[in-house]
């Protein structure tokens, strides 16, 4: 691909990252559905949580969510069988595989350095 965006790039956004994440979301649609609800349901837990500041990362894990979800389909496992007891747990594994910075990781960032400053100020006197 060229390096060099495209006017429409710079005001959009990659296309290509569009396009990938339509993909995701049509073989999402076409799951049967309780394995769609859980699509659903984790791409909701994911895009909170997840690689949100990297839409390369992001897209690697749904895509890779969505594989996995399909495998269970064709292997004609329950959905429960593919995640598991605990669906959280699920999750973490696909964003260990898939790392990368969250929105929440700037934020709990400043709160960290806010409440730092704080402790300190009150430590030596500056507290209000």
């Amino acid at each position: 691909m060229n390096t060099s965006l495209t006017w429409v790039e710079k005001l959009v956004g990659s296309l290509d990252d569009k396009k990938q994440y339509r993909d995701y979301r049509a073989r999402v649609k076409r799951l049967p559905g309780d394995y769609r609800a859980t699509a659903e349901a984790l791409e909701r837990y994911l895009t909170h949580v997840g690689p949100t500041s990297d839409s390369a990362a992001l897209l690697a894990l749904l895509t890779d969510l969505v594989d996995t979800l399909e495998r269970g389909v064709a292997a004609g496992e329950a959905v429960s069988t593919v995640v598991g007891d605990d669906p959280t747990t699920f999750a973490d594994d696909l964003l260990r595989r898939h790392p990368g910075e969250s929105w929440l990781d700037g934020w709990v960032g400043s709160e960290r350095a806010r409440l730092t400053d704080a402790v300190r100020a009150a430590s030596t006197g500056g507290a209000r």
